[in-house]
Parts: structure tokens; sequence; C-alpha cells
């Protein structure tokens, strides 16, 4: 296909290197004024810090935000750099998990990333409680960093089965209230912006009215929430004052302070000019000289975009920032005094100016059941040439409470914040109060995804988590049995018993850690791990789990069930059980291709045992028929040694022996096995080189289902359950092209009509989506959102409506 690599770019080597270099020409283009010893000290160190530091996002689009337990939950991944917002093709794996309010995993699952994208699907078990939970999605080398920039996305799931536990009374008129001042901080005598969020217990945002007064109940301003409870109000602050504060003419409890006005300090002030300027005062007051510089720096997504220096005059220094320079979504300005400290913050948002634009419309407004439905897509916008998108219809009824994140959003915004964001995608509307409020949500938040104390002492991000850039990693440590200490330097193979052989190895490092890179593991099988030393060791092997063990902050909205709902609550279910019921078994696996060879390739001499006069004793086949194999006994022991072909001669050392991939050590086994289990005997008949290993010569046993069929391992043998990659599954869509399918009496309840993970659009094709409507009335809605080959996102919604007579 022509556009196979459309979301393929560079190694990510090559990739970080490009990212340095980026810094270094902003760098230099922008800081030509600065002094230029001290400003290139303070930029190299946050240039060597960055280095090293690829960022990762991955947006998950949902089908639904509601489930009923029994239903599938599908899903579409995009994964892209976090940096310059571009498909990224290097880590190969993604984590998705859900969790419930004690964020304990109820699933857990692993999805194939290929070429920025991955979809996949989990099925909702029926045993499942009634409640929120939160899907987050990550990758191993996400796991190194805060678990706040992890994908989460808040569903509710209900189960019709068992019964739901009442909801405990909270008390309504409860606020939380937060204080943010511009900059940081607030500084005795300098007028400061002050930016405020009042939540409810739910964490929804409440329009409350409050008032600061000082403790002798005189009132110092007023304020009021734009939106979502966040709002912002300016005062001349006092460090002999002690404020509180109250909400609709209550004082609130003690124990929400307002922020401590300090003696002496900086204050940073911006004023967007809504034009292509940011005017930034910074301001000053205390006991060092009130002229000395100070360094701005702004970064986009850790990309210096401008820096300079300035002097203050009188304990004051105003600039003006053109907005041209700086990249789409949050940036970051600091302020650095002369000694290279970080003593202001803020961060400002610069609203997109490329987005897609997706036109999607069905050719009617309104169907009856089983009619076809052809919904039309285009992109409109001048630059597009291809791009990767996935579309959901679903039935849109009131149980559902929360809203399906917007790609665009999320990319610009949520992604780079931590907690909770109430209607993102209100932030990036054309509604009048959109700038404003996104201006206030800045200021209720910092950048987290590093720390400048540690930049500024070259203080490294520890890499605990691999990057998966070739397929999953299993990682582990091997311990001695004895003491418990870590055991280094130990060889060790991991293997999967299968009709397609594959082995790994793995050399511990100084504290014992274990690293495998597998291949071609999908679903569950059984890990086979053990460390090439002769079977009396003590040595023991624990495999690590590859799911994040931390935590974000994100609360999860308290759960309740209305009253109202009784009927549509009992409509899914009866959806549930007749799509399980009648089309539960339609769907497909997809399976990836996997390489059916041996990981040793093709063998030097390869017996197919049925081909020849079956022995019941594993000694006489192979002392008949099998050449390529010396057998001799050493210590009263069987040992098996090939011939060295290459060079004419017999290799010195014991050869390889496996079963189903699986290595034997102990060849006195394999000689006691029955040969009449064994399906194909494979030699190597020279040398093979597997990671830490060099075998010479390989004797290698297949089974006929590939399952060691009853072979008794060894007891010290670490054996695991383990999670592969799972195989994707086709969603199914019945199509009615019949008159007797039409008429068919077999109900069709399907609320969910259509999910299409990968819909590729190129140029300003038109193409048209095709499914059938089912017996479900009501209004569906279709969401398709993706990205193209550049980055850019976008989005589109639409409706239609499903009637059905009410003597169906």
């Amino acid at each position: 296909m022509k556009n196979k690599n459309l979301f393929s770019i560079k190694s990510d080597s090559q990739f970080i290197r490009t990212a340095v270099c980026v810094l270094i020409f902003f760098l230099h283009t922008t800081v030509a004024s600065a002094q230029k010893k001290d400003w290139d000290s303070l930029t190299q160190k946050f240039i060597n810090y960055q280095r090293n530091g690829l960022q990762e996002k991955i947006f998950a689009h949902l089908d639904r935000s509601l489930y009923v337990a029994g239903e599938t939950m599908w899903f579409k991944l995009y994964y892209i750099d976090g940096y310059l917002h571009r498909p990224l093709d290097v880590s190969k794996v993604a984590y998705v998990e859900i969790l419930d309010r004690d964020n304990k995993a109820v699933i857990q699952t692993k999805v194939s990333l290929n070429e920025g994208t991955g979809n996949g699907q989990v099925l909702l078990p029926i045993s499942i409680s009634s409640g929120n939970y939160l899907v987050r999605v990550y990758t191993s080398w996400m796991k190194n960093f805060s678990p706040e920039y992890y994908f989460q996305q808040q569903i509710t799931i209900l189960n019709t089965v068992r019964r739901t536990e009442p909801v405990s009374k909270i008390n309504s008129e409860a606020y939380d209230i937060q204080f943010f001042p511009e900059g940081g901080h607030l500084v005795d005598g300098i007028k400061s912006t002050v930016a405020f969020r009042i939540v409810d217990h739910s964490g929804i945002g409440k329009d409350v009215s409050g008032e600061i007064i000082t403790k002798q109940g005189e009132t110092v301003t007023s304020f009021r929430p734009l939106k979502f409870g966040i709002g912002k109000f300016s005062f001349l602050p006092s460090s002999s004052e002690q404020y509180k504060v109250v909400l609709n003419g209550k004082q609130v409890n003690a124990s929400i302070s307002f922020p401590i006005v300090q003696p002496s300090g900086y204050v940073l002030h911006v004023i967007d000019t809504l034009g292509n300027q940011l005017k930034v005062s910074i301001l000053y007051r205390g006991i060092a000289s009130s002229s000395h510089e100070v360094y701005v720096l702004v970064h986009t997504r850790q990309m210096i975009k401008i820096g300079l220096a300035k002097s203050l005059s009188n304990g004051t220094a105003t600039l003006v920032l053109d907005k041209n320079k700086l990249g789409e979504g949050i940036s970051h300005i600091t302020v650095f005094n002369e000694n290279q400290q970080p003593v202001c913050e803020r961060l400002i948002f610069k609203h997109p100016t490329e987005k897609l634009a997706i036109k999607v419309k069905a050719d009617q407004e309104k169907y009856s059941s089983r009619k076809k439905i052809k919904l039309g897509v285009q992109v409109t916008s001048n630059l597009f040439q291809s791009g990767n998108f996935s579309m959901t219809v679903f039935k849109d009824d009131s149980l559902s409470q929360v809203e399906l994140p917007d790609i665009q959003g999320y990319e610009l915004l949520t992604s780079d914040l931590k907690g909770n964001i109430e209607s993102p995608s209100f932030y990036l509307s054309s509604d009048p109060l959109a700038v404003q409020a996104t201006d206030n949500l800045m200021l209720t938040h910092g950048w987290s995804r590093f720390k400048w104390v540690d930049m500024l002492t070259n203080t490294s991000q520890p890499i605990l988590f691999n990057l998966e850039y070739r397929g999953p990693i299993v990682t582990g440590n091997i311990v001695d049995g004895t003491t418990g200490a870590s055991a280094s330097g130990i060889l060790t193979y991991l293997s999967t018993p299968s009709k397609n052989i594959r082995l790994y190895g793995a050399r511990s490092d100084s504290k014992g850690n274990l690293n495998f890179e597998i291949r071609d593991f999908y679903e569950k099988k059984k890990l086979i791990v053990q460390p090439n030393l002769s079977q009396d060791s003590t040595f023991k092997i624990n495999i690590n789990s590859p799911y994040s063990e931390t935590f974000s902050s994100y609360s999860l909205s308290p759960f309740n069930i209305k009253s109202a709902w009784r009927d549509q609550i009992l409509a899914r279910n009866i959806s549930m059980q007749t799509v399980n019921t009648y089309f539960g078994k339609s769907s497909t696996y997809k399976y990836s291709p996997i390489d059916s060879g041996s990981f040793y390739g093709i063998p030097d001499e390869k017996y197919l045992l049925d081909d020849y006069t079956r022995f019941s004793v594993m000694e006489e086949v192979m002392r008949e028929y099998v050449h390529g194999v010396w057998v001799r006994k050493k210590d009263g022991k069987f040992i098996f040694k090939v011939p060295d072909e290459p060079n004419n001669g017999l290799f010195q050392n014991e050869s390889m022996v496996l079963l189903d991939g699986v290595p034997i050590f102990d060849v006195d086994k394999i000689m006691a096995y029955s040969p009449l289990k064994v399906q194909q005997l494979d030699v190597l008949t020279r040398k093979y080189f597997l990671g830490p290993f060099t075998f010479e010569g390989v004797v290698s046993y297949s089974t006929y289902r590939g399952d060691m069929d009853g072979f008794e391992l060894d007891p010290k043998a670490t054996v695991v359950d383990y999670q592969g990659l799972q195989l994707q599954k086709e969603f199914f869509s019945p199509r009615y092209q019949l008159s007797s399918e039409v008429e068919s009496r077999l109900a069709d309840r399907r609320n969910l009509l259509f999910w299409a993970p990968n819909i590729i659009l190129l140029g300003n094709e038109s193409p048209s989506i095709e499914f059938y409507s089912s017996d479900e009335p009501g209004v569906y809605k279709v969401i398709i959102q993706g990205i193209d080959a550049n980055g850019i996102p976008g989005s589109a919604t639409t409706t239609f409506e499903v009637t059905v007579p009410k003597n169906n």
C-alpha cells in the first residue's frame, strides 16, 4: 500500500539528536542580546539535561464512555512524541489498564504499536462491579516518569446482574478551594494576580462567589469564577495581614488557607494582548540590589523558544515576547535570578492555528431499522495529504455523564497538565470565554515533567525501564537462594514451549537484573526461565510484572445511579445479552504475521520421525538413524555432541538440547522420554550465537502439539503464566442486504452500530463509510478523530436518528 510508512520516522537516537538540534537552533536565534557567558551556562544545562529525555504521549480513542458488564470496550491508540507532536515509531508495546477507585487493576492488557498507532479491545467481565473506573495507557518508557502523564480517562461500568452498594451521603455544600499566585508567590507591597479553583466533593467546578477578608473582617476583594469554578482576582497583599476566605457568606474551613505573603521576592505578571505579543512584567522587592540582572527562558514542551537577559530598574523590568516564536499549546515562562535560580514560573497557552477541518455527514437525518447508513467523510485542510483516523457510532443516551476526550485537546492541553480537567474541549472551542478561561486554567497548573533543581544540578532522571523498540521485554532478577544476594553475570535462558521454537538469553547485571527481548509473543503463555548452570544450583529467578506500580492523583467522580435511568439501564442490559447471544461469535481475530521458522533458521539436518521406523526407546532412535549426533556417556550420564561441519571436525563441548524450545540440561531425561511423542528432530552441525550464548551445535526435538507433552521439568526451573500481546479482534457489523435478512426474527439490539479503528484518508478523497442500523431506536452520535502524517490532530461529530415502528 502506498501509505504504508505513513507514520514512520527516524530511530529514537536520531530523534533525540534532532530534538537537541532544534533546541540549539532556537537558542542561538533568540538570545543574541544576553550576557553570553552566564546565559550559555544556564541554557547549556537545560540542553544537557534534556538530551536523553525522550518524551512520549499516547491518546486513546474509546468507542464509548459508559458500558454494561459483558460488553466489549474498543479503543484506538495514537502514539506521538512529546516534543514535536509527530507520530512516533519507537516503542512497540502499549499497556492498557482499567483501575478501580482503589487503583486496583481489574483488567490489564498489552497492545502492539506500529508506525504510530495501535488498537485493541477488552471484554468487560460479567463479574465486575458497578462504578466509575479509570482507563490508563502508557509505554514501558513512560514508566520512568510521572504517572500523571499517562493517558487517563474515566469510564462508567454498570453491572445489571449484581447488587449495587448504596452511595454514602456526602455534604453537597462542602467545597474545596485552592489559590495560585501568578508566578508562584505573593510579595509584600506588590500588586498580584491570584487564580483560584472551587470544586465540590466530586471535583466539579462550582460557580460560588467569595471574598478575601482581613483578620478584622474587612473585605479586601471579592471574586467569582469565570468557568468551571476557575477564576482570578488582583489585590495588593501585605505581609502584616492574615487573610481569610469567605464563600457564600460563610468562612471556609480553617484547613483551607490563603497563600502566605512573603516579605521579599519576585512577582511575575503576564498580559496577553490578544495579538501577537505577550507583555511580561517582573517586579522585585528585597534586600538585593533593585537593579540586578534576571534571565527569562520560554520553552514549549522543553524546546527553547525565547531566551534573554534583562536588568531590573528600581525593581522592575518589562519586556515584550513575540507569540509567533512560541509553539502551539502550553509554553512555560521561567524567570531566573542573577544566581541562575528559578524564582517565578508561569504557564501560557497559544491556541492552535492549524486544525484538520474534518466533515462527516450522514446521507439522511433519519433511518428505519436495518437500513443502510452512508457517512461521507472529508478533510478540507489545504495542506492535508494523508491521515489515520478512527470512528465510533453509538446510541447517545443520558446514561453517559462523561464526555469522550478530543485528540487535539489532549495533545495540546491535558497531556501536559496534572489531575482532572473538566470539559477540556471547551478551552479549544470558539466560545467567547474560551481564551480567558484557558489563561485562568494555566494559572492553576505548573509544568512537572522535569524539576529545575534536577536540571541545574545535572541530576539525571533515573532510567529504570527499558525502551521496547523491537517488542515486549520480559524483566526479572536472579538471586542466590541461600543468601538472597543479587547474582551478577549469570547466563539465563527464557523459553516458551511452542511449535515455533523460540529461545532467548540474558546475562544478569551487577544488581541481578535480567532483560529478555522477545518477539511474536501473543496471548497468555508459559514462560520457563532457568540459569545456564547445573541443576543443583540454588539460584532463584523472579519475573517482574510489566505494569506500572505508581499512580496519579486523578480522582474518579462519585458513582451514583439515578432512578430515572431504570428503563435505559434495562434496555442496555437486554442489548448486551442479545448482542452476545446472536453476534458474540461473529467477530473474528486478526492474526499478526508470525515467523513460523525456528530461531536458528534452517537446520543442517532435519528428521521427521514418522518417515522412519518408530522405535519406543529414544536411544535406538538416536543411534539408528540420527547421524548428525554423537551419543556417548560420560561419568555414567548421556551427552550429545555434533560434528563441526564447517571445520570438518567434532565440537569439544556438549551441544544444546531443546524440547519444544526449552533447554534440557539433563540428557538422561531426553533419553528416557518417549520418542512416540516427538514429531521432528532438527540438528545444527555448526556454531550458533544467541545473545551472550555460543552453542556448539543444537539438537532440537519438537512434539506434535508443541507443549512438551508430559515432560517433567526440573522443579528448580521458574515457570510463570505471562500475558503476551493481545490479538486484534475484528468488529462485527451485520449487513442487511437480502429481504430474508431484513425480515429475520432474530433481534438486533445493538447500541454500538459501528467501530472502525483504521480509516486511512488520502488527499481530497471523500470515502463513503457504510453500515446498517439496528432495531434499537434513538439518536446516534458519530465521532471521528485522528491525526495526519505531520501530527496535526482533528475530530468531527454528527448525529442521526433511528426510528422503529411500535409493533417492532
